[in-house]
């Protein structure tokens, strides 16, 4: 780093910021030249990563009229690839131009693929939402994309706010107004899976609500079922003789009479429709 501030004049606060990799999407200007420090989607991360500093990593472009240097800590398939295509560290000017619109670009780009496939998570959990066997880890992988989607248009909003500080030297006027447009339309499909998981989250709280009062409702009914059998036993199970003790037919009635209330039971609660 300090080879690049000797030979090709990096200002010292651009290494600094090049150093932090805390640092979030910003532009300055330092004289002729321009520093834009961007945010690039990593593209690999553990199961449970929902941080911005772990879903991306920070991208140093400092541009001028006879320098584009771009200065990162690891190396990223997009970068790699555009430096393959130059071939050498010296290209022409028109070739900058459209080298920094590419560029750009495919940093904003590297959301796509991530929101592509938290998209497809969420239309795999919707399925599961309803199933018998909804368990809390499900849950879990809900909040975590969740936690992603919204870390994703939180970075994209503040890569579209520090482009629209962005003033280049030379004609780069078309080149970020068409990486403000990219960055705007992914921000706004970011939000949409933001919304989704919030829908999802909201549907699995409804269904378990409902869940668990149709388990209510069954044992509320049951326990009402049983309610007058239950005073029926306990009368006739307390310690004194009842005349019914010497009937000839007496356990014969009490058994009627016990049949009977649990027919007009059921057959009231049907009616009411409490039993569908």
């Amino acid at each position: 780093m300090q080879t690049l501030i000797d030979e090709l004049g990096l200002p010292e606060a651009a290494a600094e910021d090049c150093l932090d990799a805390h640092q979030l999407p910003k532009v300055e200007r330092f004289g002729a030249h321009v520093f834009i420090l961007l945010r690039m989607h990593v593209g690999l991360f553990n199961a449970s990563a929902t941080g911005a500093y772990e879903l991306t990593q920070p991208l140093g472009i400092y541009v001028g009229n006879d320098l584009l240097l771009t200065i990162h800590r690891r190396d990223h398939n997009v970068l790699s690839r555009l430096r393959n295509r130059c071939g050498g560290p010296e290209i022409e000017s028109d070739e900058a131009d459209q080298l920094l619109d590419e560029l750009i670009r495919e940093v904003i780009l590297t959301f796509d693929a991530p929101l592509d496939q938290l998209t497809a998570d969420l239309v795999d959990f919707e399925g599961s939402l309803l199933s018998a066997r909804m368990t809390e880890r499900v849950l879990e992988q809900i909040f975590v994309r969740k936690r992603r989607a919204s870390v994703l248009a939180w970075m994209l909003l503040r890569t579209r706010e520090a482009l629209a500080r962005a003033h280049i030297p030379g004609d780069h006027g078309l080149v970020l107004h068409e990486a403000r447009d990219t960055a705007d339309a992914l921000h706004f499909r970011a939000r949409e899976v933001v919304e989704h998981t919030d829908n999802l989250m909201n549907l699995q709280i409804a269904v378990a609500s409902h869940r668990t009062n149709e388990v209510m409702r069954v044992l509320t009914v049951m326990s009402v079922v049983f309610m007058p059998l239950t005073f029926i036993a306990g009368v006739y199970g307390m310690n004194f003789e009842a005349p019914e003790y010497h009937w000839r037919h007496g356990y014969a009635m009490v058994w009627t009479l016990i049949v009977t209330v649990l027919i007009a039971v059921l057959v009231w609660f049907r009616k009411r429709g409490w039993l569908r």
